[in-house]
C-alpha cells in the first residue's frame, strides 16, 4: 500500500486487506430518487452479506459488491464510499463484474463513480454498467434535476460490451483544474468532458451495485451479478 504526501493532499492506494471498511471507507449511504418507468425503488443493504472481501487465486484480497435480486418492487443494492478522495484530482480502479451469465450482469446497475456536491454539480461515473454494456457517464446537474444527455455538459461513452466487463479494467479519471476532465480504460480510448460554467465538483467517492430499476421489455427479472474492485487510488 503506497502512502505519498503532496502539499497537504494525500494520494493513497487501497487494496481492502483488512475488509471493505478500511482507510476511511464507509457504507455507502446514497438513496435513489424515484422517477416515471422505474420497476421498484432501490435501498442499500449496508452489511457483510452485499459488500465483502475474498482472497483471490494468487492471495490478494478482492472488494465484491453483490446486489440483491432485480424484482417488480423494492430491491436492494450495497456499497462503499470515502469522503475527501477526489481532492487528488484523479480517482482510479481495477475492476470487473463476475456471474454466472451475461444476463445477471446486464441486470446490474454497478458503478464505481464521484459523487455530487449540491444541486448545481457534477457526476462522474467512470464505471457504471448498462444492460447494453459498460459506460462512462459524465453528468451535469442543475438546480438538483439531471441535465439529459442530449443538451450541454452530458455525455456517455461505451467503454465496452457486456461480454468485456466481465474482464479486469484499470478505469481512471482526472482533473488539473476542476473544470476539464481526461478519463481512461486501460490507459487508452481517452475521452475529455468540460463541465458546465458554476457547477461544482465533489470529492466523495463511491464503489457500488445495485439492480438496473428502469423498465424495459429486453431485461428479464432474476439474480444480479456482482461488481469486483482489486483496488482503489486517487
Amino acid at each position: 500500500m503506497a502512502f505519498i504526501t503532496s502539499v497537504g493532499i494525500e494520494a493513497r492506494t487501497w487494496e481492502f486487506k483488512n475488509g471493505p471498511l478500511e482507510g476511511g471507507w464507509v457504507w455507502d449511504k446514497t438513496v435513489p430518487g424515484n422517477f416515471p418507468g422505474q420497476i421498484g425503488g432501490i435501498t442499500f443493504e449496508n452489511s457483510p452479506e452485499y459488500v465483502s472481501t475474498r482472497i483471490d487465486g494468487s492471495k490478494d484480497r478482492v472488494l465484491v459488491i453483490r446486489s440483491g435480486n432485480r424484482i417488480n418492487g423494492l430491491m436492494q443494492g450495497g456499497g462503499i464510499e470515502r469522503a475527501n478522495t477526489f481532492n487528488t484530482n484523479k480517482m482510479e480502479a481495477r475492476c470487473r463484474m463476475q456471474g454466472e451469465n451475461n444476463e445477471q450482469i446486464r441486470r446490474s446497475q454497478a458503478s464505481f463513480w464521484q459523487d455530487v456536491s449540491g444541486p448545481n454539480s457534477v457526476e462522474l461515473d467512470v464505471f457504471e454498467m448498462k444492460p447494453g454494456g459498460n459506460f462512462i457517464n459524465f453528468l451535469s446537474w442543475k438546480n438538483g434535476v439531471r441535465v439529459r444527455l442530449i443538451e450541454e455538459g452530458s455525455e456517455t461513452h461505451r467503454w465496452t460490451t457486456v461480454e468485456g466487463a466481465r474482464e479486469w479494467s484499470n478505469f481512471k479519471c482526472s482533473t488539473r483544474n476542476r473544470n476539464n476532465f481526461s478519463c481512461w480504460r486501460n490507459n487508452k480510448d481517452r475521452k475529455d468532458w468540460t463541465k458546465l460554467r458554476g457547477s461544482t465538483v465533489g470529492n466523495t467517492v463511491v464503489l457500488h451495485n445495485k439492480p438496473w430499476r428502469i423498465n424495459q421489455s429486453n431485461l428479464s427479472l432474476g439474480p444480479v451479478a456482482a461488481l469486483e474492485c482489486d483496488w482503489v487510488r486517487n
